[in-house]
Protein backbone atom coordinates (compact mmCIF):
# COMPACT_ATOMS: atom_id res chain seq x y z
CA UNK A 1 0.00 0.00 0.00
CA UNK A 2 1.47 3.15 -0.64
CA UNK A 3 1.08 6.96 1.00
CA UNK A 4 -2.15 7.83 -0.10
CA UNK A 5 -3.66 4.87 0.68
CA UNK A 6 -4.09 3.02 -2.38
CA UNK A 7 -4.08 -0.49 -3.33
CA UNK A 8 -0.53 -2.07 -4.31
CA UNK A 9 0.24 -3.71 -7.26
CA UNK A 10 0.13 -6.94 -5.63
CA UNK A 11 -2.92 -6.44 -3.84
CA UNK A 12 -4.51 -5.44 -6.80
CA UNK A 13 -3.15 -8.92 -8.37
CA UNK A 14 -4.93 -10.87 -5.49
CA UNK A 15 -8.37 -9.22 -5.87
CA UNK A 16 -8.65 -9.56 -9.21
CA UNK A 17 -7.65 -13.36 -9.47
CA UNK A 18 -10.44 -13.65 -6.69
CA UNK A 19 -12.85 -12.13 -8.24
CA UNK A 20 -12.44 -14.03 -11.77
CA UNK A 21 -11.60 -17.46 -10.29
CA UNK A 22 -13.37 -17.45 -7.12
CA UNK A 23 -12.51 -18.32 -3.15
CA UNK A 24 -9.44 -19.75 -2.66
CA UNK A 25 -6.57 -20.11 0.02
CA UNK A 26 -3.21 -18.42 0.72
CA UNK A 27 -1.57 -21.08 -1.05
CA UNK A 28 -3.66 -21.46 -4.44
CA UNK A 29 -2.81 -17.48 -4.38
CA UNK A 30 0.71 -18.18 -3.95
CA UNK A 31 0.48 -20.91 -6.75
CA UNK A 32 -1.72 -18.69 -9.29
CA UNK A 33 0.10 -15.46 -9.02
CA UNK A 34 4.03 -16.77 -8.22
CA UNK A 35 4.40 -14.50 -5.43
CA UNK A 36 5.85 -15.76 -2.40
CA UNK A 37 4.70 -17.17 0.59
CA UNK A 38 4.95 -13.94 2.79
CA UNK A 39 3.76 -11.63 -0.08
CA UNK A 40 0.92 -13.61 -0.32
CA UNK A 41 0.03 -13.56 3.39
CA UNK A 42 1.03 -9.33 3.84
CA UNK A 43 -1.68 -8.82 1.23
CA UNK A 44 -4.07 -10.84 2.54
CA UNK A 45 -3.92 -9.18 5.86
CA UNK A 46 -4.12 -5.80 4.67
CA UNK A 47 -6.63 -6.49 2.52
CA UNK A 48 -8.96 -7.96 5.50
CA UNK A 49 -8.08 -4.84 7.50
CA UNK A 50 -9.71 -2.90 5.00
CA UNK A 51 -12.83 -4.43 4.36
CA UNK A 52 -12.29 -6.20 1.14
CA UNK A 53 -11.82 -9.52 1.97
CA UNK A 54 -12.99 -12.04 3.84
CA UNK A 55 -12.60 -15.50 5.06
CA UNK A 56 -14.91 -18.42 4.01
CA UNK A 57 -14.39 -21.47 5.67
CA UNK A 58 -12.32 -24.31 4.45
CA UNK A 59 -11.49 -25.76 1.62
CA UNK A 60 -13.13 -29.17 1.24
CA UNK A 61 -9.32 -30.86 1.29
CA UNK A 62 -8.11 -28.46 4.00
CA UNK A 63 -9.75 -30.34 6.93
CA UNK A 64 -8.36 -34.24 6.01
CA UNK A 65 -4.60 -32.63 5.32
CA UNK A 66 -1.46 -32.71 7.41
CA UNK A 67 -0.89 -29.40 9.11
CA UNK A 68 -2.85 -26.28 8.92
CA UNK A 69 -5.80 -26.28 7.26
CA UNK A 70 -6.83 -24.40 3.93
CA UNK A 71 -8.66 -21.25 4.64
CA UNK A 72 -10.68 -19.85 1.66
CA UNK A 73 -10.38 -16.25 1.43
CA UNK A 74 -13.48 -14.21 -0.92
CA UNK A 75 -14.43 -10.72 -1.55
CA UNK A 76 -16.24 -9.18 0.99
CA UNK A 77 -19.68 -10.54 -0.22
CA UNK A 78 -21.84 -7.41 2.26
CA UNK A 79 -20.19 -4.64 0.03
CA UNK A 80 -21.88 -4.97 -3.50
CA UNK A 81 -23.23 -7.10 -6.12
CA UNK A 82 -23.42 -7.42 -9.88
CA UNK A 83 -26.54 -8.06 -11.51
CA UNK A 84 -27.43 -10.54 -14.76
CA UNK A 85 -30.52 -10.36 -16.93
CA UNK A 86 -31.19 -12.42 -19.86
CA UNK A 87 -33.51 -11.43 -22.23
CA UNK A 88 -34.38 -15.01 -24.25
CA UNK A 89 -36.62 -15.67 -26.89
CA UNK A 90 -38.87 -17.61 -24.44
CA UNK A 91 -37.61 -16.17 -20.93
CA UNK A 92 -36.27 -13.27 -19.17
CA UNK A 93 -33.48 -14.42 -16.15
CA UNK A 94 -32.04 -12.59 -13.81
CA UNK A 95 -29.09 -13.16 -11.52
CA UNK A 96 -28.14 -11.23 -8.88
CA UNK A 97 -24.31 -12.55 -7.82
CA UNK A 98 -22.28 -11.14 -4.78
CA UNK A 99 -18.36 -9.97 -5.71
CA UNK A 100 -16.57 -13.75 -4.90
CA UNK A 101 -19.22 -14.62 -7.96
CA UNK A 102 -21.95 -16.59 -5.54
CA UNK A 103 -25.37 -16.23 -6.65
CA UNK A 104 -27.86 -14.13 -4.19
CA UNK A 105 -31.11 -14.35 -5.69
CA UNK A 106 -32.52 -15.03 -9.01
CA UNK A 107 -35.78 -14.88 -10.89
CA UNK A 108 -37.30 -16.08 -13.71
CA UNK A 109 -40.09 -15.58 -16.11
CA UNK A 110 -41.11 -17.45 -19.33
CA UNK A 111 -43.84 -16.85 -22.27
CA UNK A 112 -44.35 -18.19 -25.50
CA UNK A 113 -41.53 -17.14 -28.29
CA UNK A 114 -42.44 -14.04 -30.11
CA UNK A 115 -42.48 -10.86 -27.46
CA UNK A 116 -40.30 -7.84 -29.08
CA UNK A 117 -36.91 -7.07 -27.84
CA UNK A 118 -38.79 -3.90 -26.12
CA UNK A 119 -41.78 -5.98 -24.84
CA UNK A 120 -38.91 -8.58 -23.02
CA UNK A 121 -36.77 -5.72 -21.26
CA UNK A 122 -39.94 -4.67 -19.80
CA UNK A 123 -40.13 -8.06 -18.30
CA UNK A 124 -36.47 -7.55 -17.05
CA UNK A 125 -37.15 -4.34 -15.63
CA UNK A 126 -40.34 -5.59 -13.61
CA UNK A 127 -38.16 -8.52 -12.30
CA UNK A 128 -35.45 -6.35 -11.55
CA UNK A 129 -38.21 -3.40 -9.80
CA UNK A 130 -39.57 -6.46 -7.75
CA UNK A 131 -35.48 -7.53 -6.33
CA UNK A 132 -35.47 -3.89 -5.04
CA UNK A 133 -38.78 -3.90 -3.33
CA UNK A 134 -38.54 -7.17 -2.00
CA UNK A 135 -35.07 -5.61 -0.15
CA UNK A 136 -33.06 -8.09 -2.06
CA UNK A 137 -31.30 -5.05 -3.72
CA UNK A 138 -30.98 -1.82 -3.95
CA UNK A 139 -30.11 0.28 -6.85
CA UNK A 140 -27.03 1.68 -5.60
CA UNK A 141 -25.51 -1.34 -4.56
CA UNK A 142 -25.15 -2.95 -8.21
CA UNK A 143 -21.50 -2.11 -9.27
CA UNK A 144 -22.63 -3.72 -12.70
CA UNK A 145 -25.03 -5.40 -14.93
CA UNK A 146 -24.81 -7.83 -18.00
CA UNK A 147 -27.58 -8.32 -20.10
CA UNK A 148 -27.06 -11.37 -22.63
CA UNK A 149 -29.48 -11.04 -25.73
CA UNK A 150 -30.82 -14.14 -27.80
CA UNK A 151 -29.86 -13.81 -31.45
CA UNK A 152 -27.58 -12.34 -33.43
CA UNK A 153 -26.93 -7.90 -32.61
CA UNK A 154 -24.48 -5.88 -33.99
CA UNK A 155 -23.73 -2.89 -31.59
CA UNK A 156 -24.70 0.63 -32.21
CA UNK A 157 -20.91 1.84 -32.18
CA UNK A 158 -17.31 -0.15 -32.40
CA UNK A 159 -17.13 -0.62 -28.75
CA UNK A 160 -19.99 -2.71 -27.11
CA UNK A 161 -19.11 -1.92 -23.39
CA UNK A 162 -19.69 1.84 -23.87
CA UNK A 163 -22.37 3.66 -22.84
CA UNK A 164 -25.01 4.95 -25.84
CA UNK A 165 -23.28 1.68 -28.07
CA UNK A 166 -26.35 -0.48 -27.06
CA UNK A 167 -27.37 -3.12 -29.50
CA UNK A 168 -28.48 -1.72 -32.89
CA UNK A 169 -32.53 -1.35 -32.70
CA UNK A 170 -32.34 -2.15 -27.92
CA UNK A 171 -31.43 0.28 -26.44
CA UNK A 172 -30.65 -0.30 -22.42
CA UNK A 173 -31.24 3.35 -21.21
CA UNK A 174 -34.60 2.23 -19.59
CA UNK A 175 -32.35 -0.35 -17.64
CA UNK A 176 -29.63 2.58 -17.05
CA UNK A 177 -32.11 5.11 -15.28
CA UNK A 178 -33.52 1.91 -12.76
CA UNK A 179 -30.09 1.05 -12.17
CA UNK A 180 -27.18 3.77 -12.46
CA UNK A 181 -24.55 1.21 -13.10
CA UNK A 182 -22.68 0.61 -16.09
CA UNK A 183 -23.97 -1.87 -18.60
CA UNK A 184 -22.42 -4.47 -20.98
CA UNK A 185 -24.32 -6.85 -22.85
CA UNK A 186 -23.67 -9.73 -25.19
CA UNK A 187 -24.68 -12.99 -26.44
CA UNK A 188 -26.47 -15.06 -24.53
CA UNK A 189 -24.62 -18.16 -26.00
CA UNK A 190 -21.13 -16.39 -25.08
CA UNK A 191 -22.16 -15.62 -21.64
CA UNK A 192 -23.57 -18.92 -20.52
CA UNK A 193 -19.97 -19.81 -21.52
CA UNK A 194 -18.27 -17.70 -19.05
CA UNK A 195 -20.23 -18.88 -16.05
CA UNK A 196 -18.41 -22.76 -16.80
CA UNK A 197 -14.46 -21.14 -16.56
CA UNK A 198 -14.75 -21.82 -12.51
CA UNK A 199 -16.02 -24.75 -13.30
CA UNK A 200 -13.05 -26.48 -15.22
CA UNK A 201 -9.84 -27.60 -14.67
CA UNK A 202 -7.30 -24.75 -15.29
CA UNK A 203 -6.01 -26.39 -18.05
CA UNK A 204 -9.29 -26.45 -19.91
CA UNK A 205 -9.91 -22.45 -19.59
CA UNK A 206 -7.21 -21.73 -21.99
CA UNK A 207 -9.88 -22.95 -25.14
CA UNK A 208 -13.50 -24.14 -23.70
CA UNK A 209 -16.30 -24.52 -25.99
CA UNK A 210 -19.70 -24.36 -25.37
CA UNK A 211 -22.40 -25.58 -27.89
CA UNK A 212 -26.34 -24.89 -26.80
CA UNK A 213 -28.45 -27.49 -28.64
CA UNK A 214 -31.73 -26.35 -28.92
CA UNK A 215 -34.19 -25.23 -31.89
CA UNK A 216 -30.76 -23.04 -33.18
CA UNK A 217 -27.33 -23.98 -32.70
CA UNK A 218 -24.61 -21.69 -31.59
CA UNK A 219 -21.59 -21.58 -29.31
CA UNK A 220 -19.76 -19.88 -27.16
CA UNK A 221 -15.46 -19.74 -27.12
CA UNK A 222 -13.57 -18.78 -24.47
CA UNK A 223 -9.91 -18.24 -24.20
CA UNK A 224 -8.42 -17.48 -21.22
CA UNK A 225 -10.55 -15.32 -19.34
CA UNK A 226 -11.88 -13.72 -22.49
CA UNK A 227 -14.71 -14.25 -25.37
CA UNK A 228 -13.80 -14.54 -28.56
CA UNK A 229 -16.53 -12.61 -30.62
CA UNK A 230 -14.89 -12.40 -33.89
CA UNK A 231 -14.12 -9.77 -36.00
CA UNK A 232 -18.24 -8.68 -36.51
CA UNK A 233 -19.42 -9.94 -33.43
CA UNK A 234 -20.22 -12.99 -34.94
CA UNK A 235 -18.28 -15.44 -33.78
CA UNK A 236 -19.79 -18.88 -32.92
CA UNK A 237 -22.51 -19.82 -35.22
CA UNK A 238 -22.07 -23.25 -35.13
CA UNK A 239 -25.77 -24.32 -36.52
CA UNK A 240 -25.06 -23.14 -40.01
CA UNK A 241 -22.37 -24.81 -40.69
CA UNK A 242 -23.11 -26.81 -43.84
CA UNK A 243 -23.19 -30.33 -42.95
CA UNK A 244 -25.10 -31.38 -46.75
CA UNK A 245 -24.83 -28.42 -49.64
CA UNK A 246 -28.14 -30.62 -50.82
CA UNK A 247 -29.89 -30.85 -47.42
CA UNK A 248 -33.16 -29.55 -46.33
CA UNK A 249 -33.58 -25.65 -46.55
CA UNK A 250 -32.73 -23.86 -42.95
CA UNK A 251 -34.77 -20.48 -42.29
CA UNK A 252 -31.65 -18.57 -43.01
CA UNK A 253 -32.16 -19.31 -46.76
CA UNK A 254 -29.01 -21.65 -47.34
CA UNK A 255 -29.34 -26.31 -47.03
CA UNK A 256 -27.96 -28.39 -44.87
CA UNK A 257 -26.89 -26.38 -42.27
CA UNK A 258 -26.21 -27.82 -39.29
CA UNK A 259 -29.39 -27.06 -37.02
CA UNK A 260 -31.62 -27.84 -39.81
CA UNK A 261 -30.77 -31.46 -39.90
CA UNK A 262 -30.36 -31.99 -35.88
CA UNK A 263 -32.17 -28.70 -34.57
CA UNK A 264 -34.83 -29.82 -31.95
CA UNK A 265 -37.61 -29.71 -34.41
CA UNK A 266 -35.70 -31.02 -37.19
CA UNK A 267 -34.73 -34.17 -34.70
CA UNK A 268 -38.57 -34.19 -34.14
CA UNK A 269 -40.43 -33.83 -37.25
CA UNK A 270 -37.39 -36.81 -38.48
CA UNK A 271 -38.72 -38.87 -35.23
CA UNK A 272 -42.25 -38.62 -36.85
CA UNK A 273 -41.37 -39.45 -40.00
CA UNK A 274 -39.47 -42.70 -39.09
CA UNK A 275 -43.30 -43.89 -37.53
CA UNK A 276 -42.05 -43.10 -33.43
CA UNK A 277 -45.25 -41.26 -31.49
CA UNK A 278 -42.79 -38.77 -29.62
CA UNK A 279 -43.78 -35.23 -28.53
CA UNK A 280 -40.39 -34.51 -27.16
CA UNK A 281 -37.09 -34.78 -26.76
CA UNK A 282 -37.39 -36.50 -22.74
CA UNK A 283 -39.58 -39.43 -24.95
CA UNK A 284 -37.42 -39.76 -27.63
CA UNK A 285 -35.01 -40.27 -25.01
CA UNK A 286 -36.93 -42.77 -22.97
CA UNK A 287 -37.53 -44.78 -26.10
CA UNK A 288 -33.58 -44.99 -27.06
CA UNK A 289 -33.00 -46.03 -23.53
CA UNK A 290 -35.90 -48.83 -23.78
CA UNK A 291 -33.57 -50.18 -26.97
CA UNK A 292 -36.39 -49.00 -29.46
CA UNK A 293 -34.31 -49.88 -32.60
CA UNK A 294 -35.78 -46.79 -34.96
CA UNK A 295 -35.23 -44.39 -31.97
CA UNK A 296 -31.92 -45.97 -31.24
CA UNK A 297 -30.83 -45.03 -34.37
CA UNK A 298 -32.20 -41.41 -34.68
CA UNK A 299 -30.02 -40.62 -31.62
CA UNK A 300 -26.86 -42.13 -32.61
CA UNK A 301 -27.64 -40.61 -36.13
CA UNK A 302 -27.88 -37.09 -34.68
CA UNK A 303 -25.04 -37.83 -32.77
CA UNK A 304 -22.37 -38.68 -35.38
CA UNK A 305 -23.48 -35.47 -37.52
CA UNK A 306 -22.69 -33.48 -34.27
CA UNK A 307 -19.61 -35.57 -33.82
CA UNK A 308 -18.61 -33.97 -37.57
CA UNK A 309 -19.78 -30.63 -36.72
CA UNK A 310 -17.86 -30.16 -33.30
CA UNK A 311 -14.93 -32.02 -35.78
CA UNK A 312 -14.58 -29.12 -37.98
CA UNK A 313 -14.87 -26.40 -35.39
CA UNK A 314 -11.92 -28.17 -33.01
CA UNK A 315 -9.82 -28.09 -36.17
CA UNK A 316 -9.74 -24.18 -36.60
CA UNK A 317 -9.86 -23.33 -32.77
CA UNK A 318 -8.64 -26.65 -31.04
CA UNK A 319 -10.64 -26.14 -27.66
CA UNK A 320 -9.42 -28.56 -24.58
CA UNK A 321 -12.55 -28.82 -22.92
CA UNK A 322 -16.43 -28.89 -25.28
CA UNK A 323 -19.39 -28.45 -23.12
CA UNK A 324 -22.66 -29.43 -24.74
CA UNK A 325 -25.87 -27.73 -23.21
CA UNK A 326 -29.51 -27.08 -24.12
CA UNK A 327 -32.57 -29.42 -24.92
CA UNK A 328 -30.63 -32.06 -27.22
CA UNK A 329 -28.55 -32.30 -24.06
CA UNK A 330 -31.33 -34.30 -22.76
CA UNK A 331 -31.24 -36.94 -25.50
CA UNK A 332 -27.95 -38.10 -23.08
CA UNK A 333 -25.52 -40.58 -23.24
CA UNK A 334 -26.21 -42.07 -26.54
CA UNK A 335 -25.54 -38.65 -28.36
CA UNK A 336 -22.66 -38.40 -26.01
CA UNK A 337 -21.30 -41.39 -27.16
CA UNK A 338 -21.78 -41.07 -31.17
CA UNK A 339 -20.59 -37.77 -30.81
CA UNK A 340 -17.79 -38.61 -29.14
CA UNK A 341 -16.46 -41.57 -31.12
CA UNK A 342 -17.27 -39.11 -34.45
CA UNK A 343 -14.85 -36.67 -32.85
CA UNK A 344 -12.22 -38.80 -31.70
CA UNK A 345 -12.37 -40.76 -34.99
CA UNK A 346 -11.85 -37.31 -37.05
CA UNK A 347 -9.18 -35.70 -34.39
CA UNK A 348 -6.96 -38.96 -33.99
CA UNK A 349 -6.94 -39.64 -38.18
CA UNK A 350 -4.63 -36.45 -38.17
CA UNK A 351 -2.89 -37.09 -35.01
CA UNK A 352 -4.13 -34.73 -32.64
CA UNK A 353 -5.60 -34.68 -29.34
CA UNK A 354 -8.99 -35.53 -28.58
CA UNK A 355 -10.84 -32.37 -25.83
CA UNK A 356 -12.88 -33.11 -23.28
CA UNK A 357 -16.60 -33.59 -24.27
CA UNK A 358 -19.14 -32.93 -21.77
CA UNK A 359 -22.71 -33.12 -21.33
CA UNK A 360 -24.32 -30.63 -18.72
CA UNK A 361 -27.85 -30.05 -18.96
CA UNK A 362 -27.94 -26.92 -17.33
CA UNK A 363 -30.27 -24.52 -15.99
CA UNK A 364 -32.33 -21.46 -17.24
CA UNK A 365 -29.73 -18.95 -15.62
CA UNK A 366 -26.97 -19.70 -17.38
CA UNK A 367 -26.50 -16.59 -19.32
CA UNK A 368 -27.91 -14.21 -16.82
CA UNK A 369 -25.24 -15.79 -14.06
CA UNK A 370 -22.54 -15.63 -16.65
CA UNK A 371 -23.40 -12.10 -17.72
CA UNK A 372 -23.38 -11.46 -13.39
CA UNK A 373 -19.74 -12.45 -13.97
CA UNK A 374 -18.73 -10.51 -16.59
CA UNK A 375 -20.17 -7.36 -14.88
CA UNK A 376 -17.63 -8.34 -12.04
CA UNK A 377 -15.15 -9.52 -13.85
CA UNK A 378 -15.09 -5.77 -15.77
CA UNK A 379 -15.78 -3.56 -12.83
CA UNK A 380 -15.19 -5.36 -9.50
CA UNK A 381 -11.46 -4.86 -8.67
CA UNK A 382 -12.24 -1.25 -9.72
CA UNK A 383 -15.29 -0.99 -7.52
CA UNK A 384 -13.29 -2.12 -4.69
CA UNK A 385 -10.38 0.07 -5.48
CA UNK A 386 -12.77 2.72 -5.13
CA UNK A 387 -14.50 2.40 -2.06
CA UNK A 388 -11.09 2.72 0.14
Amino acid sequence: MNAQGELSTTDKRVVQTLLQDGPTSRSGLQQQLGFSRPTISSAVTRLIERGLLEEAGLAAYGAGRNGRPQVLLRPRSTIGAALGIEVGRARVAVTVAALDGTVLAQKLTTFEAGPSLAHRLGIALRSVRALISSGTITADSIIGTGVAISGRHLPAADDPDATGADPAGFPLERLRRLIPAPVLWDNNTRLAALRHLREAPAAATTGLLYVVLSDGISAGLIDGTEIFRGGHGAAGELGHLCMDPAGPLCWCGSRGCLEALIGMGAILRRATDHGLEVTDLAELSALAGDGEQRAVELVSWAGTLLGVALSSATMLIDPRRIILSGQLAHLGVSLHEAALQELTRRRTAVSLPVPELVLHEGTQYEASHGAALQALQRWGTDFMVAIQ
